[in-house]
């Protein structure tokens, strides 16, 4: 679920905090659910935190390595519900399409978290802590797609499906949000589902050929 702190972020008064790492990131994942990034601030961060500004530097270098952090933590939370998302399916196509489905919630409901975490100039930065939380989400479409297919992760048909699986989610998030499906939400919700349905149910009957 998006992170709803904003009342316990405002009630905090000043004290010396255990990870205020945690709190600045905590404090910037809370901004970033009625804001857009470009005006998140250092100092702001601090000042609802409880701490001075200079206490930011001591935890990250600058404002882009800061920003990084909040990506990780996007595609780490983007991850847990589409964990807790595969709980409910009833087959391994289910489940795609349900691990896809939480992907698209999850940018329609965390838009600047999203638009955040696939910003080009951060991922050109290669910092190894958002690198790692990308390998780790794709790493889990990987396995999910090795399952279905029933064969070993290093099989090539895994690499393709996957690609195009993340493809038409990340594609349909985009347009989801830029508001290119149709004239209103329910309606663009509906064509979503149906896509989803219609593209795993080819999937389960190339599956059902194939063995």
């Amino acid at each position: 679920m998006p992170l709803k702190q904003s009342e316990n972020l405002s009630q905090k008064s000043n004290y010396h905090h255990g990870n205020v790492r945690e709190e600045l990131l905590n404090a910037g994942l809370v901004h970033l659910e009625n804001n857009d990034v470009e005006s998140l601030s250092f100092r702001e961060m601090a000042r609802k935190i409880g701490v001075s500004a200079n206490a930011v530097y001591r935890h990250f270098e600058n404002k882009d390595s800061f920003l990084a952090a909040l990506a990780a933590k996007g595609f780490q939370r983007l991850q847990e519900e589409q964990s807790q998302t595969l709980q409910g399916a009833s087959s391994p196509t289910e489940a795609l399409k349900l691990f896809g489905l939480a992907y698209i919630n999850f940018a329609k409901n965390n838009s600047n978290l999203f638009g955040l975490m696939f910003n080009p100039e951060l991922q050109r930065n290669e910092v190894i802590e958002l690198k790692e939380a990308v390998d780790s989400t794709y790493s889990q479409l990987h396995r999910l797609t090795a399952s279905i297919l029933g064969v070993n992760e290093n099989d090539a048909q895994v690499e393709v499906l996957a690609m195009l699986s993340c493809s038409l989610v990340h594609g349909l998030s985009h347009l989801l949000l830029e508001g290119r499906l149709a004239e209103s939400e329910e309606k663009a919700n509906n064509l979503v589902l149906s896509i989803m349905n219609y593209a795993t149910g080819l999937l389960a009957s190339s599956s059902e050929i194939n063995n």
